[in-house]
């Protein structure tokens, strides 16, 4: 159990990383000097559709990442060890 509350806690951090790098990214948009944070990398692939007379799927991916969310994760990854030792004992 003290595993998965371990887990369960990384998985939180890095989420709050990248909401916090949203805002980051958002907030620096509108600073000049700031403005490479809201830099937006798109990437994936159009959805696929298969027809199969009883059930439709549609399978796609697409990922939208900013410098600013890259820049929380790498911070996260640095102090999230730190932080959930701290919030685990």
């Amino acid at each position: 159990m003290a595993k998965f509350k371990k887990v369960l806690m990384y998985i939180l951090v890095y989420i709050v990383a990248l909401v916090l790098g949203g805002i980051l990214a958002m907030l620096g948009g509108k600073i000049s000097g700031l403005s490479f944070l809201a830099y937006t990398m798109d990437w994936g692939f159009d959805p696929i559709d298969l027809d199969l007379n009883v059930i439709f799927l549609n399978f796609g991916l697409r990922l939208n990442i900013n410098m600013g969310q890259i820049l929380m994760i790498l911070v996260a990854v640095f102090t999230a060890p730190k932080i959930v030792g701290k919030l685990c004992s």
